[in-house]
């Protein structure tokens, strides 16, 4: 053993280009999917912006789970996973792809059904919907 300090070392997990865009381009077909299955109409999808977009945010959750998860089955072995990089990340990505899919579908606030709603609206309605305004005095504000 050599007498140099090594103590700040560590393994960096990280996931490769390839791995993020097959997420984003999964993450798009089952928002596309999911839009038809409420009877948003192809044509309705005209802008795939809003859906790149939350694809995006999905497969960056995603990916910060699966990081997570590597890093954490590091810490319990203390030494890098016997399984290669790609083994563990796709069984990291299979046992957290459906819970990313099933909160996705289950929030009220900012899921699909939101999504669904807004690929539905006019233009003019989007305009009337997202226009700021302003407060008067009859509005309570918190």
């Amino acid at each position: 053993m050599t007498s140099i300090n090594c103590e700040d070392s560590w393994f960096e997990v990280r996931i490769g280009d390839g791995t993020k865009r097959s997420l984003i381009r999964y993450f798009t077909d089952f928002l596309v999917r999911e839009l038809h299955k409420r009877g948003v109409e192809k044509e309705a999808i005209i802008d795939h912006e809003p859906i790149e977009n939350i694809a995006w945010q999905l497969a960056s959750s995603l990916i910060h789970e699966v990081e997570a998860a590597l890093r954490e089955s590091v810490n319990l072995f203390g030494h890098a996973d016997t399984r290669s990089a790609r083994e563990a990340v796709e069984q990291i990505i299979d046992d957290h792809l459906g819970k990313t899919e099933r909160e996705y579908l289950n929030d009220e606030l900012s899921g699909v059904a939101s999504l669904a709603q807004f690929a539905t609206m006019s233009l003019s309605e989007i305009i009337q919907e997202y226009r700021p305004r302003e407060v008067g005095p009859d509005d309570k504000v918190a």
